[in-house]
């Protein structure tokens, strides 16, 4: 390929991939640019469909997602760029619930990683190797989050984190920082002597993703990092302790610290990823807050706030599946159900997201007992 055309190819990958936690819209924009700017540098083409499929991914378009990932196994026979798309598709595979795919995809991984590391020696130039350093923490992260929330198997996950070492390469990437930070913190992945010595190192871990996002405008990662914070603080005994603990840390959100701090942080990070276009992350903040609600006896709120998370989902099904009949919208409680829309909807085979409605459904469970019903 032509110089020109691999250093204009290679310059507009890596805007797309600066951009990921920023800005989707800009990310999605460089990739495409770079995508038919394309004439012989393949690998670079296999490049923008890697971050085409991610964008598609943090949109939730699926199929869209799995057909980037999957163009690339025709583009190249680059190890790297092919893991990239591995993981990928385990991404895609974890979300939907498809177990079986996650592990094929997963084992295909691992036995690139395996190959790649007998040579290392091939990837000599920096954007390699800051592209291969990307593919080893995203694997370890992305397997780290399938052993904790799917499997619950806590030392599996723990050590899959720790195989995510801050090295040279890591720092530089801050992207992978931030995700790095956050998943230690929202999935609890802290050594501690006692369980208050872990809970802290789980808050210094959120707060450090919050505050480092916000400095640097990733969008993505200033809204998980409060709204994990909002999740550690939601029951009054929790926020207590934390506000006895890290009370100068709570006073650098701008908000007054008071009893309902860890509610304003939910409507915070509900209001990053609107701005971020998150429908995922959104539905997420929504249970945050109903989670707060619930825990402070708030059940009417509660139940209107978790109905706006269930919209989340049938907003996204409206887009991608067609579904305008009103009988295939979820609800929070219909006695006329006999069978329930989202088991109609796994039925279907439709790449729908079940632990995303079960997230849901465990709040609105909280609040309906709250409500004696």
């Amino acid at each position: 390929a032509p110089t020109k055309e691999v250093h204009l190819v290679d310059s507009l990958n890596q805007v797309a991939y600066t951009y990921r936690y920023k800005n989707l819209d800009s990310s999605y924009h460089a990739a495409s640019k770079a995508y038919q700017e394309i004439g012989l540098y393949s690998q670079g083409k296999a490049e923008a469909c890697n971050n085409l499929g991610f964008c598609a991914f943090m949109r939730m378009d699926f199929e869209e997602a799995e057909k980037y990932y999957q163009t690339v196994y025709n583009l190249t026979k680059n190890e790297l760029e092919l893991l990239v798309a591995d993981i990928g598709l385990m991404k895609i595979y974890q979300r939907t619930a498809l177990n079986k795919e996650f592990y094929d995809y997963r084992n295909s991984a691992l036995r690139r990683m395996k190959r790649i590391a007998e040579d290392n020696n091939l990837f000599a130039d920096r954007h390699e190797r800051m592209r291969l350093a990307y593919a080893r923490s995203e694997f370890y992260i992305v397997s780290a989050i399938y052993y904790y929330y799917y499997l619950q198997q806590r030392p599996e996950a723990l050590a899959s984190i720790n195989e995510v070492t801050e090295n040279e390469e890591l720092v530089k990437d801050t992207n992978q920082l931030l995700y790095y930070h956050y998943i230690k913190g929202s999935a609890s992945l802290c050594d501690g002597e006692t369980l208050d010595e872990r809970r802290l190192k789980e808050f210094d871990e959120l707060y450090t993703t919050w505050r480092l996002a916000s400095q640097r405008g990733y969008l993505y990662f200033e809204g998980n990092g409060v709204q994990g914070l909002a999740n550690l603080m939601a029951s009054s005994d929790n926020y207590e302790f934390f506000q006895g603990r890290r009370s100068h840390a709570l006073k650098q959100f701008g908000e007054p610290v008071d009893s309902l701090l860890p509610m304003r942080l939910g409507q915070l990070a509900l209001e990053k990823f609107r701005q971020y276009n998150d429908i995922y992350q959104i539905a997420g903040a929504y249970v945050s807050i109903g989670r707060y609600l619930n825990a402070h006896g708030k059940y009417k709120q509660a139940l209107d706030t978790l109905v706006c998370a269930l919209e989340c989902v049938n907003d996204h099904h409206r887009h991608f599946y067609d579904c305008h009949d009103s009988l295939d919208w979820l609800r929070a409680y219909d006695r006329r159900d006999t069978i329930y829309v989202e088991k109609a909807w796994l039925q279907q085979k439709l790449k729908t997201v079940p632990e995303w409605i079960s997230r849901i459904r465990e709040q609105l469970s909280v609040t309906y007992a709250g409500l004696g019903m």
